[in-house]
């Protein structure tokens, strides 16, 4: 649960940095597997995790940041969720398929 606060405290008092929730999603077991992809998705990572869990794990996120994600898609094997943040969005997506979850950072926060 603490590093879950982590990242939430990350999230609310980011500025603009070049990838401001780095080391809180490295400290809950993310892997970043791009960086500086393009103009609008500066880093993505990922972690092994099945869709129940990745299902929680937004909840939890929505719990703690006070602040319930727009869901993208929801569908019975996938779900993907934005939230709004200081340096644009948060995007969570849920693969029940390939069992993880992918965090991506943009500076699009529409």
């Amino acid at each position: 649960m603490k590093l879950i606060t982590a990242l939430i405290l990350s999230v609310t008092a980011i500025t603009a940095q070049a990838d401001p929730l780095g080391d809180s999603l490295k400290q809950i077991g993310f892997n970043q597997t791009n960086k500086g992809i393009n103009k609008t998705v500066f880093a993505v990572y990922e972690k092994p995790m099945d869709l129940s869990s990745c299902q929680r794990f937004t909840t939890i996120l929505a719990t703690n940041l006070r602040v319930a994600p727009t869901n993208l898609v929801e569908t019975t094997i996938f779900r993907l969720v934005r939230w709004p943040t200081d340096f644009g969005s948060m995007l969570l997506s849920c693969s029940g398929p390939d069992a993880k979850a992918v965090i991506a950072l943009s500076r699009n926060n529409g």
